[in-house]
């Protein structure tokens, strides 16, 4: 009998978890949808401006106030990350500098704590990246010779005779209705698709219900980055050259407690963000599949070489994979390079982390998408459109709400 209110009280503290999670998204949907109202003659830049600024009057004034304590801590970083990058770094002021750094980074580490600052940064880099998709659409204008140049420099080798149509669907985006037979020869199964960090959105000529590809692959477009993330293996270089530091100063407490925090994988696992988004929904088309050839596979089953759940998803998740496996091999390759037995062990833990909390995001990912495949209609994409925003504004290391997220969606009328 006792157990019954502590349950109600566990599902009540999930269910407001998941109201709170989709009120975040429907901010981020309120914010898309004035920004795709814009075009590209419109002074993009300060209506983008003014709009963040109308989004931040509507949070509470505590929080408006955390987070412009943010950006300026931001800024104040980012001049000192230039004037250090011109030093000596062994130098006496270099190490001032990174000192001062550290408090920076240690209060908004704090400042970030606060969920409604976290969602005001999502939608600072959401901004940020649309001007920059802004400008590539500026840069391209009408000239389809310019466009099939690009086009080719991103691996696609699309001639103007393959284009049926143009156009320029808002401030952000070039939609892009191609011949249905060049579909049929390099994407048969495929409607369309949006190319990563362009403005370009390829539709397939002659479909029906063409106007909702289009729709979803613009949200692709404007959605992708939510959150720009660092490249994780130039932060590891970084990290390994101040364990470099720390463990030569020695007895300080402070240092060993950021000794500690150096080589930690859910940070990691963040850095991918960007990547993990734009690979889960191709590793939900091809059914996450690990890609693996017949005589890959006929070879380990035959040397009883199992595929781990790692393998399957970094095979799956393509672009995300292909950048964790990237910096296990640094990390492999520092740790048997490397004299110093105490940086063995935490990199040999480091690299078992990584392993785990990626195959955990993916595992969450793969779990959520097959949740929302059960729905139909526009239900079905309505979901799938809210679980795609979701991947940016939570970090890949948050992905264990997911499931329960897309079980929520299932159950909205």
């Amino acid at each position: 009998m006792k157990e019954t209110p502590v349950l109600k009280q566990s599902e009540a503290r999930e269910h407001k978890v998941l109201e709170a999670l989709r009120n975040k998204v429907a901010t981020i949907n309120g914010f898309i949808a004035d920004a795709e109202k814009l075009r590209p003659e419109d002074p993009v830049e300060e209506r983008m401006q003014q709009l963040f600024g109308r989004t931040l009057a509507g949070f509470p004034a505590d929080s408006q106030a955390a987070y412009k304590e943010y950006r300026g801590l931001q800024e104040r970083d980012a001049a000192l990350r230039e004037r250090l990058d011109s030093l000596d770094q062994e130098s006496e002021e270099a190490q001032g500098i990174d000192d001062e750094m550290m408090s920076y980074i240690e209060r908004e580490i704090e400042l970030m704590n606060n969920p409604n600052v976290q969602l005001l940064h999502t939608l600072h880099s959401l901004g940020r990246n649309l001007l920059s998709k802004h400008a590539q659409v500026l840069e391209y204008g009408s000239d389809i010779g310019k466009m099939v140049t690009a086009l080719h420099r991103y691996g696609f080798g699309i001639s103007a005779e393959d284009i049926v149509s143009v156009r320029t669907e808002d401030a952000w985006g070039i939609v892009l209705t191609l011949e249905e037979n060049w579909f049929a020869k390099n994407k048969p199964d495929s409607r369309g698709f949006h190319i990563r960090r362009t403005p370009f959105s390829v539709i397939r000529g002659g479909i029906t219900g063409a106007e909702g590809t289009v729709r979803h692959e613009q949200l692709h477009n404007v959605t992708e980055h939510l959150v720009i993330a660092e490249d994780p293996n130039r932060a590891f270089t970084t990290q390994l050259a101040k364990y470099n530091v720390l463990k030569s100063t020695g007895e300080n407490p402070h240092d060993l407690h950021r000794l500690q925090e150096l080589f930690e994988p859910k940070e990691y696992i963040d850095y991918c963000h960007g990547e993990m988004i734009s690979s889960a929904e191709q590793a939900f088309f091809e059914n996450f599949d690990d890609g693996m050839e017949s005589e890959e596979r006929l070879l380990r089953a035959i040397f009883k070489v199992p595929v781990t759940e790692y393998e399957r998803y970094a095979k799956s998740f393509r672009s995300a994979g292909w950048l964790m496996n990237r910096l296990l091999l640094k990390t492999a390759t520092t740790r048997a390079s490397n004299m110093d037995e105490e940086l063995k062990g935490r990199l040999a833990r480091f690299e078992a982390g990584l392993k785990s909390e990626f195959t955990s995001a993916c595992r969450n990912i793969e779990r959520a998408f097959n949740t929302i495949d059960s729905l139909s209609g526009k239900k079905r994409e309505t979901a799938q459109d809210e679980l795609l925003i979701t991947l940016g504004l939570l970090n890949p290391s948050q992905y264990r709400h997911l499931p329960s997220y897309a079980e929520y969606l299932t159950k909205i009328p």
